[in-house]
């Protein structure tokens, strides 16, 4: 299996606003971490730190210029731990995902979600997107993002051993019932 994992590379502030977004870096086949595809990545990752060119003289700093690292279906599995959270726009980085799938291709992630609408106050809190309550999503918004990117969710369970840990992310758990999930999706 060919194997791709989400990482944040770039931090952003944009009107007062965090704004991460993840760079689709990290590949291996899961029998060779050493091999040619493995070099790729670590080669891309290297050019987006140091803020070269990754191709076609685009600047590489989010999931859209993604497509300059990964062909289209060139994944059977996608793994993210906690940065899909942190993304400003969700739906884009679902649709890059579903993108660099294989038909039946296999999303797997953990994240941070909420039972109801985050407000404002906590969406535009640079300490609550920190500790990753700021940026997360309700629970059926978060799962019609990966439906209308063209995946079908196929498992979604708590995480109920996560805890957040300051006073603030506390009070957003109890108030708005942000959790952390793991979920399973599927490319259609």
């Amino acid at each position: 299996e060919l194997v791709l994992r989400v990482l944040l590379d770039r931090v952003h502030t944009h009107a007062g606003h965090l704004d991460r977004e993840p760079v689709l870096v990290n590949l291996h086949r899961t029998s060779d971490t050493r091999g040619p595809q493995c070099r790729v990545a670590h080669d891309a990752l290297r050019q987006l730190r140091s803020g070269h060119d990754v191709g076609e003289g685009q600047s590489a700093t989010g999931a859209q210029h993604a497509r300059n690292l990964f062909e289209d279906d060139a994944f059977d599995v996608v793994i993210s731990n906690g940065v899909i959270n942190l993304c400003a726009d969700k739906g884009v980085v679902f649709k890059e995902i579903a993108r660099v799938l294989r038909t039946g291709g296999r999303l797997a992630l953990s994240d941070i979600v909420s039972r109801s609408q985050l407000p404002e106050s906590i969406v535009c809190d640079s300490t609550l997107w920190a500790a990753c309550i700021g940026g997360a999503m309700q629970i059926d918004e978060y799962r019609l993002a990966i439906k209308m990117a063209g995946m079908r969710v196929d498992t979604v369970e708590g995480n109920a051993q996560y805890q957040f840990l300051s006073g603030g992310a506390r009070g957003a758990t109890a108030d708005y019932g942000v959790h952390s999930v793991s979920l399973v999706a599927t490319r259609v």
